[in-house]
């Protein structure tokens, strides 16, 4: 099981999401039932399932309270929220107002599923999206497991761990650009993803990312908002 290597892509469904979300309006993609339409498992075969993670741009709404946007704004981040904390699954989220300053669009996750006796991980995850103007930090919802390393756009940069988020240091742009982010990390995951065995003996790993598992087990953006 070792070298476990998925991706997940956005670009089929981003049309189809920004036709719901003006028919239906932002109200309708703010809780479970969100996460139950834009967030479906889908099986991988031979590995697990993919990151329930779309990359359709945070909605906000106009300067006038009338239609849904997705248009970059220049980022004010204010401080993070000190309740963050990492939910129980199925309850809704961490409080951390600026996750909509990034719009996460790619997940490459590499993964060594070598330890199923003990569920211990090691991966890297390659996240690739796009960064507000103005925004001086990237804030990421993951939980539990150690973080060795964070490269911003190929360099090493520094982060810090609050709450249930992962926070990554950015040097501040006066408009919205491209970036990728690669995290390393290791730990056994306490949920979303899980180790059993089959009916023949064999180790088999299962991933299950409704509606906010992924941040145990890989960094994202975990948030109906952005599947």
């Amino acid at each position: 099981m070792r070298g476990c290597r998925f991706e997940w892509d956005s670009g089929s469904e981003r049309l189809r999401l920004r036709r719901k979300i003006r028919a239906h309006g932002a109200a309708g993609f703010a809780g479970p039932q969100a996460a139950s339409l834009l967030g479906a498992a889908m099986a991988l075969s031979g590995c697990v399932s993919p990151p329930s993670q779309r990359g359709e741009p945070v909605v906000v709404p106009d300067d006038a309270g009338g239609m849904p946007t997705s248009t970059p704004r220049p980022a004010r981040q204010g401080p993070l929220d000190v309740d963050s904390v990492a939910p129980e699954p199925g309850v809704e989220l961490r409080g951390l107002t600026d996750r909509g300053f990034f719009d996460a669009e790619h997940y490459d996750l590499e993964i060594d599923l070598s330890e199923p006796e003990t569920g211990h991980v090691t991966a890297v995850a390659t996240i690739r999206g796009t960064l507000a103007a103005g925004a001086t930090r990237l804030t990421l919802d993951f939980a539990g497991l150690v973080v060795r390393q964070v490269e911003l756009d190929g360099r090493r940069v520094s982060f810090r761990r609050h709450g249930a988020a992962l926070v990554v240091s950015a040097i501040a742009r006066d408009r919205p650009r491209p970036i990728e982010v690669r995290v390393s990390y290791e730990g056994r995951p306490e949920n979303g993803l899980f180790f059993e065995t089959d009916a023949d003996g064999m180790a088999t790993a299962f991933a299950d990312n409704w509606p906010n598992r992924a941040r145990w087990w890989f960094p994202s953006n975990d948030h109906p908002a952005d599947k």
